[in-house]
Parts: structure tokens; C-alpha cells; sequence
């Protein structure tokens, strides 16, 4: 009889302890899965890192999942010219969600210098990119901003108009883009008369004009 007490005393000590280490396992899972905004230190490696030639290349063109880094060597590793800081990053596990932005003389971050924001898991020194998303939307005119389908055949996905303020940079520029990838930029601005300086102040309005030729 006492022998059997002990045993279920025994029982109970490891079923208690197999609880604890359950419970404490848990809590190591959840804090890993927490996600951490990256110190100035975390930061400050991840602009040395990604302005070198092996990386910096992933910041120049926009992609949504890795089979559209297409041609990444052969396209950028020749003409890489803008360096970038990384500015802010959140990391949940080995996941990074990393802002970098533009280093430009005219310090202007928007159109062609806008943000970056660029998702890769981390194995040890390793990076696997998942995407990079150039913030075009920043600092842009809201109100004359616009998604077209045009009836050209190379346009066969919807066009995105963004149109940036004036005062920005005493000109009107607009970018075209699809898939968030740039297509072109349009620059808008007065010449200089005679008599008085005139400059761009605003859009007013932003029509489309259809060409149709008759056979």
C-alpha cells in the first residue's frame, strides 16, 4: 500500500513539471514569434549590407515574389548608382520587413528617389528575398491620381497615373507605372518669359485622349 503512494506522488511531481516545461515552452514560442522593431545598430548593418554589390541590386527594381527578380546580375550589377540607409525594420522571427530610402543630392523622396520597402526571411548571413515594394504613393497628389486600362497591346494591365505636388519641386512631374514597376516620367514646367518668371503651381484636372486611325 505505501508503495503504491509513493508512486502516484512520483506521478504527480513529473506530470507538474511536464506542465511547467510545456507552459514555458509556450512562452518562448510566443516571445519568438513577437515582432521587434530593429535598433539603430540592427539598422545601420543593413545599409553597409545592402549597399554592397551582392545586395543593393534587390532595392533598384520593384518585384512581388522571387521568379520576378528576373535577370538580377546581368540587369542591375553594371549601373548600380543610388546608395540607401535603412531607416526603419520590424523583425517577427527570422522574417524582416525593412524601409530603406534613397540617398539623393536633392534629398527629394518621392517619384524616382521614393521609399523602399523590401521582405526577406534571414539564415544566418543569408537572405532570401520575398519582395520590394517602392512607395510611389509618398508625398503624391492624392486627388489626381488615377488607374487606366489603355487599349495599347503592351498596356494590356491597368496603368497607374501618380501625379506629385508642384511646390515639391518647382516643377509638376508625373510617374506611370504597372505592377508598381516604373514605366516612364513626365515633366512638366514653364519657361522662363521675358518679363516675369511663371511656374507651375498645380493640376487642375487630367484627361485621356484616344487616337483612333481610319484605314
Amino acid at each position: 500500500m505505501q508503495k503504491k503512494k509513493i508512486i502516484t506522488i512520483i506521478s504527480i511531481i513529473l506530470l507538474v513539471l511536464g506542465c511547467s516545461y510545456i507552459a514555458s515552452s509556450n512562452i518562448l514560442s510566443k516571445k519568438s514569434d513577437k515582432e521587434i522593431t530593429l535598433s539603430k545598430a540592427e539598422l545601420k548593418r543593413f545599409t553597409e549590407a545592402f549597399n554592397t554589390d551582392e545586395y543593393k541590386g534587390f532595392l533598384e527594381k520593384s518585384f512581388n515574389k522571387q521568379d520576378e527578380i528576373d535577370s538580377f546580375y546581368s540587369e542591375h550589377l553594371a549601373s548600380l548608382k543610388n546608395t540607401y540607409t535603412c531607416t526603419a525594420g520590424k523583425r517577427k522571427g527570422d522574417h524582416y520587413v525593412l524601409r530603406f530610402q534613397v540617398n539623393s543630392d536633392s534629398d527629394k523622396h518621392y517619384g524616382l528617389f521614393a521609399d523602399r520597402v523590401i521582405s526577406f526571411t534571414k539564415s544566418d548571413e543569408d537572405f532570401l528575398m520575398e519582395s520590394n515594394a517602392i512607395q510611389w504613393d509618398d508625398h503624391c497628389d492624392k486627388e489626381h491620381c488615377y488607374e487606366v486600362k489603355l487599349s495599347r497591346v503592351q498596356f494590356n494591365e491597368p496603368i497607374k497615373l501618380i501625379t506629385y505636388p508642384a511646390e515639391l519641386d518647382g516643377r509638376v512631374s508625373i510617374i506611370l507605372t504597372k505592377n508598381n514597376c516604373f514605366l516612364t516620367e513626365l515633366k512638366m514646367s514653364c519657361e522662363k518669359s521675358s518679363w516675369k518668371e511663371t511656374r507651375l503651381i498645380n493640376i487642375i484636372d487630367v484627361g485621356f485622349l484616344i487616337l483612333m486611325r481610319m484605314g
